[in-house]
């Protein structure tokens, strides 16, 4: 017996879809990998409803409804597969709610809620637009060109919006992210030049495939709460950056940061306001480096920032500014943190571990020093 090739695609699609979903659900700790589970969710529905399309073509005098829903469903629903895309390659980025992103979004919102209305219409009326059943037969409309052409700008427009703003893409997984796109316009482009293979929906799997895996890999380095580098990943770049000093002479420096009364916070106000606080100040934190360098939770309350600055009044201003937003952090209590900072120099220290202890040292006198602050001013409010 010979089994069609779509046959095959698709039993296999189905299987790396469904495998990455089981083990996908066991890590849903954020809102990146809630968003890559409904991705996976709306393509493995689309995948399923194409099959019912093409069951219920092949057997139309028993079927034909299983073609009726899944080809409904196809028209209804494909479009949001990109904005779904969409939304979870912003979960990765920063400043997704910048005013040229928001445009983007707002496009592609359009085109899914218009087609949307329109296969509905056309469906409940009857008007042929998109695609028709005569007798046994399925049919394609008088506008299903338009509809497929505007599929493939819109598929091309999640290109373009990924390569505009692929530096605001977190750095350790920029190479990851950018392969959904990419592999996605691939599916259409070979969906138009092999027409009886469900390639869009395949190699869209495939991209997620590819990010599934890369992220597991990344995962070990990661702080599931805050979103940042780890301890054993922030001591992996400080290696990094020591190395480059050394073999390409690219001078940086690193930041401790410590967060003031955090114990404070947790006991007072509880352990959620606690990871609020980690999350806002992680926030603040990727926001203000960027580009510039890496940035990781040490332990506890405790930050720790690997950045290619080379100057110390550069470094200064940096860490003044981190502060200073850091102060605008709304809730309970004002939110201030204390920091040990340093250029690294090779004369100095004989280790990276031994350049840490020693901004950490820094950090450790400026919370003593704000401490001491904090009690005076108390002192002072306190009615004689």
């Amino acid at each position: 017996m010979v089994v069609d090739a779509w046959v095959v695609l698709s039993a296999y699609t189905v299987l790396l879809l469904v495998l990455i979903l089981i083990f996908q659900r066991g890590m849903l700790h954020t809102d990146s990998a809630k968003q890559f589970v409904r991705l996976i969710t709306l393509t493995l529905v689309l995948l399923v409803s194409e099959v019912f399309g093409r069951i219920g073509e092949i057997y139309p005098k028993n079927f034909l409804f299983m073609a009726k829903i899944g080809y409904f469903i196809i028209f209804l629903f494909d479009p949001l597969e990109y904005l779904v895309a969409m939304d979870y390659i912003n979960k990765w980025m920063e400043r997704a709610d910048s005013k040229g992103c928001i445009v983007f979004r707002r496009a592609f919102e359009v085109f899914v809620y218009g087609n949307m209305f329109l296969v509905f219409m056309s469906t409940i009326f009857d008007n042929h637009w998109f695609y028709y059943f005569k007798g046994n037969n399925y049919y394609r409309g008088m506008f299903f060109y338009v509809r497929a052409a505007l599929v493939m700008i819109y598929c091309l427009l999640l290109d373009l919006y990924v390569f505009i703003y692929r530096k605001r893409i977190n750095i350790f997984y920029r190479k990851a992210i950018l392969m959904l796109p990419v592999l996605s316009l691939f599916g259409v482009i070979g969906q138009v030049l092999i027409p009886d293979l469900e390639m869009t929906y395949a190699m869209i799997t495939v991209g997620c495939l590819c990010v599934f895996f890369y992220l597991q890999g990344k995962d070990v380095n990661m702080d599931y709460l805050t979103g940042v580098l780890n301890r054993r990943g922030i001591d992996m770049s400080l290696t990094d950056a020591i190395n480059q000093f050394l073999n390409k002479e690219i001078k940086f420096s690193a930041i401790m940061i410590d967060i003031d009364h955090f114990k404070s916070i947790n006991d007072n106000f509880g352990h959620l306001e606690g990871d609020r606080i980690l999350t806002e100040v992680a926030k603040i934190l990727r926001l203000s480096v960027k580009n510039e360098g890496t940035i990781g939770r040490y332990g506890g309350d405790e930050f720790c920032i690997i950045i290619n600055i080379d100057d110390k009044k550069v470094l200064k201003e940096k860490v003044t500014a981190i502060q200073k937003k850091t102060k605008e952090i709304k809730g309970e209590i004002e939110v201030s943190i204390s920091c040990g900072y340093s250029v690294y120099e090779p004369t100095h220290y004989v280790s990276g571990k031994e350049f840490i202890m020693e901004i950490d040292e820094l950090m450790y006198r400026e919370k003593i020093e704000h401490h001491l602050q904090d009690r005076r001013r108390r002192t002072e409010e306190k009615p004689q």
